[in-house]
């Protein structure tokens, strides 16, 4: 090769480098040449974090990326956790899929320059249910902690725990059957369990043994119990206008408050909260727990009855049957009455936000921004809908499905399982595992589903 040769190669190696050096920052930088329109554009970023590790990601039929993308990801696999660079702006149809698992469908809109962050995926399990309680169950009642279950079959008073599965028995002094209505009332500390059975026995679950049969002592037809949030000695009781104080220990009760019309009573932060009906209409009535004295009444459009629900929780849940309404009041609030929610069956408190329903629709009511909305209307009964970190789980007489939080038009909806007549279904605190009560043969059986 001759020195010109050289030279001009030494010109052209020159030249190619302040070109492709450009061109490749240019790139590098989030940056796309549309050779079609003739047009500068940014590309995005995609981030996907996913519970389990190790899912794969499908782009859909979109896929769009420059040459860098190609040079960096070829066509091998794109496994979570993931950061995908040189997207282009455009509508991608994200599948997520692994073994064992459902797949998990997600639309979502890059714009320029835009990085799109996916770092709460919960991948939901495929499984078959597993038998927890093979006795006949007639009623169950979730714990204050939420991860402990009571559940009554004909014989057996068992204490589920929810995490792990793990079955503490107690024998009845009892048998409980489908015709007795009766309420399962947990103390606060879930030590003791209270069944409004005949006697209304209370039950010891640290001994494993029947505390007292608490009908011996106190006139208990037409009552209504509650535990303290003090004392697992003391239960609460409200018969004929009239709220008692029951001592376990001392197989005492005294009369604690009487008015006319009360409908339902609940003490706590050293307060007594009533639901009364007066001449001048419904209220709700605040007294010292200790004085009695009268603090602050709270004005409810007037009604036949009323009740307190979900008591634990810190607002006040009024419920008015007749109507479907709940209110909800923070009391101690310069505007008490923060909600009215209409058409309610049944609900369920999460942190800031309320999930409640009725037989063909789902709402979520938003407490801090005083806001709710629609999440899903079917064509089937609902049964119960439970509200997780990640997905709403609600059930119907058919299937158990998972619906995900969030933008209703871009949610991802799995039918977890497909089952006749399920009832009862509850999720345990970490989030794993699904309970519900549905028919084997001659009897309702408890049953779990592995679901994360």
């Amino acid at each position: 090769m001759t020195l010109l040769h050289r030279r001009i190669l030494y010109i052209i190696f020159i030249l190619l480098f302040f070109i492709i050096t450009p061109a490749v920052l240019f790139y590098a930088a989030g940056y796309n040449f549309d050779v079609k329109n003739g047009a500068i554009e940014r590309t995005g970023i995609l981030i996907i974090k996913t519970d389990p590790r190790g899912a794969q990601v499908h782009l859909g039929d979109k896929k769009k990326y420059n040459w860098l993308y190609t040079f960096f990801y070829g066509d091998k696999p794109l496994l979570t956790p993931l950061k995908l660079r040189n997207l282009l702006p455009d509508d991608y149809a994200l599948v997520i899929t692994k073994d064992g698992y459902f797949d998990y469908h997600k639309k979502i809109t890059l714009y320029p320059g835009q990085t799109v962050v996916l770092d709460e995926v919960t991948l939901l399990k495929q499984s078959v249910p597993e038998q927890i309680v093979s006795e006949n169950v007639i009623k169950t009642a979730l714990a204050p902690d939420k991860n402990k279950l009571a559940v009554v079959t004909d014989t057996s008073l068992i204490v589920v725990e929810a995490n792990t599965g793990r079955l503490n028995p107690l024998p009845l002094s009892i048998a409980a059957t489908t015709a007795d209505n009766f309420d399962i009332v947990w103390e606060q500390n879930n030590r003791k369990i209270l069944l409004t059975l005949p006697n209304w026995p209370v039950y010891n679950l640290e001994t494993g043994q029947k505390e007292i049969d608490i009908g011996r002592y106190f006139p208990i037809a037409g009552a209504r119990a509650r535990w303290s949030a003090a004392s697992d000695d003391k239960i609460f009781l409200l018969r004929n206008n009239t709220v008692y104080s029951f001592s376990v220990a001392e197989k005492k009760y005294t009369a604690l408050f009487s008015t006319a019309g009360l409908h339902d009573f609940l003490v706590k932060d050293g307060n007594l909260y009533t639901l009364e009906t007066r001449v001048n209409g419904s209220v709700v009535a605040i007294y010292d727990v200790n004085s009695l004295q009268a603090q602050k009444t709270i004005s409810l459009p007037d009604a036949r009855s009323y009740e307190f629900k979900n008591t634990r929780e810190k607002l006040l849940y009024v419920y008015e049957p007749m109507r479907a309404l709940l209110y909800v009041i923070d009391p101690f609030s310069f505007a008490p009455l923060q909600s009215s929610l209409s058409d309610v069956r049944n609900f369920s408190v999460r942190d800031t936000a309320i999930l409640y329903w009725n037989d063909f629709e789902i709402w979520s009511y938003d407490i801090v921004n005083k806001t709710n909305g629609l999440l899903t209307r079917i064509s089937k009964p609902i049964e119960t809908a439970l509200l997780g970190d990640q997905y709403v789980v609600y059930t119907t007489p058919t299937t158990i499905t998972g619906m995900e939080r969030g933008d209703r038009d871009f949610v991802n909806v799995i039918d977890i399982l497909k089952w006749q007549d399920t009832s009862d279904a509850l999720a345990s605190l970490n989030g794993k595992y699904l309970y519900f009560v549905s028919p084997l043969n001659e009897r309702r059986i408890l049953w779990r589903l592995d679901i994360k």
